[in-house]
């Protein structure tokens, strides 16, 4: 198991992705390597390409109910 934070995509890729090809990119190697995929996110657009999704409010996970 290896753990990657990315806390600046530039550089890893050494130029400006949009967050479409890197969720592009991280549901490749998903499928390609049988990984999961542990992704922290303010946006809900990107949070809807998960699996599953547990939201945390007041300190308190919640399983996301679709709404």
């Amino acid at each position: 198991m290896s753990i990657l934070k990315v806390e600046n995509v530039n550089k890893i890729y050494g130029k400006r992705e949009t967050e479409e090809e890197v969720i592009r990119l991280l549901m490749s190697s998903k499928e390609k390597y049988n990984q999961t995929i542990v992704m922290i996110t303010h946006k809900n657009n990107i949070a809807e390409y998960a699996d599953r999704v547990i939201n945390i409010k007041y300190g308190f996970l919640k399983e996301h109910d679709g709404e």
